[in-house]
């Protein structure tokens, strides 16, 4: 949740599950899921559930890479316009890399889902960004979050989005 000048912004949450597999030292089996809800974008909720393969590239201390595709249900149910079901087919990418031999570390991931019976019907959420270590478990951030829906509901916009600056916890 945010506001500007006392108004409202944004109202929305996300969870997401995956459980991944490994049958060979790179490939993997997944199974995922995805709540996701916008008041703004006139989403109620959007559950996504489905399996998929992966293969992940690089698993390093420097730079990370893998990539994964599937199938998942779809369900949307929105405030003022009709709800709707789908099959969709299922892509990720996640990505980050060291930079300058250093702490920072640049970070990208995106995930999109497209409707196999409505080509038009596409969503990519995206996350880019750089982060660095302020100790043994705290880090600072900075990233740039794009959600995109190129059928959004009436009067909505097809892109939002976010700039955040933020502190994270590992454990």
């Amino acid at each position: 949740n945010a506001q500007e000048n006392d108004r409202e912004s944004l109202d929305n949450t996300k969870l997401s599950l995956k459980y991944d597999r490994f049958s060979t030292k790179k490939l993997y089996w997944n199974i995922n899921t995805t709540f996701y809800q916008d008041k703004f974008k006139d989403l109620d909720l959007r559950t996504s559930a489905g399996l998929g393969v992966g293969y992940e590239f690089w698993a390093e201390p420097r730079r990370n890479l893998s990539v994964e595709s599937g199938v998942n249900y779809v369900n949307e149910n929105f405030l003022s316009k009709s709800d709707s079901d789908y099959a969709a087919f299922r892509w990720s990418l996640k990505f980050d890399h060291l930079l300058y031999r250093g702490p920072a570390k640049f970070f990208h991931k995106h995930e999109g889902l497209l409707n196999l019976s409505d080509s038009e019907n596409l969503k990519i959420n995206a996350q880019t960004g750089v982060s660095v270590p302020i100790g043994k478990q705290l880090e600072v951030s900075t990233q740039l979050n794009v959600d995109f829906d190129n059928v959004p509901a009436p009067t909505k916009e097809h892109t939002d989005l976010q700039y955040l600056i933020g502190i994270g916890y590992h454990w």
